[in-house]
């Protein structure tokens, strides 16, 4: 008899219809609010009934048929996701594919105690099984994991020892699946060795940070300039005031997010990957494979520089388009220099980025980069590629640049005439951008041909040695590819290392 699989949590449905609940909510608070803060009469009430009843229950009802025909199952090749009401649909999530399993806790599902999994499988996007509760999340994450690494050793040719038997009582796939989701966390632990804390941020700190960051502080300096000349023209006072609110109401809300989204953040490790955590209304915990990480950029507004303040996102393969606001591919909200290599140390063992000096951009560039050029720089490791930007707010992109898609150089006509060229190192789409602004056109153009030649050298070597950045011994001195005499305008200035 075909296995049925098992539904989700019974109260899912309320959850996913919680908006509803809160829209009826806003509409009467709102409408309360008008009357002065008086309760509605009877008749009130009673078209609040008549309307707002209706409504919740098609919201309701739409979401618990959604859960009641949708049923989820372990099978040998993978997790099957089915919905059968009037289109039948069916997923199949195969083990060999899952790079990782990430619970998130909105709100609505924290006050019921239930999680929602998100299972990864790289750039082929993902799924979603809403919602369980977090026993029974934490648990189905550990099988889902425990047999992908099966799936991938098996793929690999490697020796398993003999596969686990369902007990003699539950027989059927729906009751070895609910046994393994009681029970996996004890059965499973081999697979997912004990986490260590690498670093956490203080709640302090994330706050100070939201207020002094670029985005807010330059929004406030160019409304205070602006409203400013507004002022001196004549214009009303009261003018301005609702011109500010409408800017204001905008960022702050951008501040605020932020922080809910990173409250608490916390970075751990179990030595295969880390393990990110944050959220203060929606609690989010994601995992990130070492080797899915293509590199990393750090960000340093102005007014962090005092503190020594860092943040440190990454570029993971999979978790491509994301914007500046999202969470997600932070590998740390705020921290120190030290702190930030913590973290990128865990990935990539040994790599000091402080110590690679840095090749300058000619003086000529100058024309383009007058306000930043001693800011901007750029070095080519054995394994890394990095560049430097910025002067009030700085950019440092490091990436494996052995996982370069493309070299491309850029000259326009102003270019040309100063014998300056911009280079392009094409990675996976994601927040580290490898563009290296206005160099000689020599080295460009030797940067062109060394590039290529290079990485494909470093793929070699690793297939060789079985070691990438993420294996390597943490002693192993690193190597500088190009050195100042390969350049025109190669001569490491004074200070040009990071951070």
């Amino acid at each position: 008899m075909t296995d049925p699989g098992q539904r989700t949590h019974p109260l899912s449905p309320l959850v996913s219809s919680w908006i509803g609940l809160v829209g009826i909510a806003f509409f009467v608070g709102r409408d309360i609010i008008e009357q002065g803060g008086q309760l509605p009469d009877v008749r009130g009430w009673g078209i609040i009934a008549i309307i707002g009843v209706p409504v919740l229950l098609v919201v309701i009802g739409l979401a618990f048929v959604d859960w009641y025909f949708t049923r989820y199952r372990l099978d040998e090749a993978g997790l099957t996701l089915e919905k059968r009401f009037i289109v039948h649909q069916n997923t199949q999530v195969l083990y060999r594919r899952i790079q990782s399993v990430e619970i998130h806790q909105p709100l609505a599902a924290r006050f019921l105690g239930l999680c929602r999994l998100h299972i990864d499988v790289g750039g082929e996007g993902g799924q979603k099984l809403s919602y369980l509760t977090r026993h029974d999340a934490e648990n189905l994450r550990h099988v889902l994991l425990a047999r992908a690494v099966e799936a991938k050793r098996t793929a690999a040719g490697e020796q398993l020892p003999p596969p686990q038997q369902p007990p003699a009582a539950t027989p059927t796939t729906a009751g070895f699946l609910r046994h393994e989701i009681m029970h996996g966390g004890d059965d499973l632990a081999d697979h997912e060795a004990p986490r260590r804390l690498v670093v956490q941020v203080p709640p302090r700190r994330l706050v100070g940070a939201a207020f002094t960051s670029g985005e807010f502080f330059g929004t406030l300096v160019g409304l205070a300039i602006f409203l400013g000349l507004r002022q001196l023209t004549g214009d009303s006072f009261e003018l301005n005031i609702g011109f500010a609110l409408v800017v204001l109401v905008p960022i702050g809300t951008y501040v605020l997010n932020r922080v809910v989204k990173e409250w608490r953040f916390r970075v751990e490790t179990d030595g295969h990957g880390l393990r990110v955590s944050h959220g203060l209304t929606d609690l989010s915990t994601s995992n990130v494979p070492f080797d899915r990480v293509h590199g990393f950029r750090f960000e340093q507004s102005m007014l962090w520089r005092p503190f020594g303040w860092w943040r440190v996102r990454m570029t993971v393969l999979g978790k491509a388009g994301l914007d500046e606001d999202d969470s997600s591919d932070v590998a740390l909200a705020i921290g120190s220099w030290d702190e930030a290599m913590l973290v990128v140390n865990e990935i990539w063992p040994g790599v000091d980025i402080a110590a690679v000096p840095l090749h300058p951009v000619p003086e000529r560039a100058k024309w383009f980069l007058w306000w930043a050029r001693k800011g901007h720089g750029w070095a080519l490791t054995d394994d890394l590629a990095i560049s430097r930007t910025g002067r009030l707010a700085r950019r440092v992109n490091v990436a494996d640049h052995s996982r370069a898609q493309a070299v491309t150089a850029h000259q326009g006509p102003l270019d040309r005439r100063l014998r300056l060229a911009t280079i392009d190192i094409d990675m996976v789409s994601g927040p580290v951008s490898l563009l290296v602004k206005h160099l000689d056109e020599a080295d460009a153009r030797r940067l062109v041909e060394v590039q290529p030649g290079l990485a494909r050298a470093v793929r070699e070597r690793r297939a060789l040695t079985g070691r990438t950045l993420s294996t390597r011994p943490a002693h192993e001195p690193q190597q500088s590819s190009m050195t100042p005499d390969q350049f025109t305008h190669g001569a490491v200035t004074p200070g040009s290392h990071l951070p």
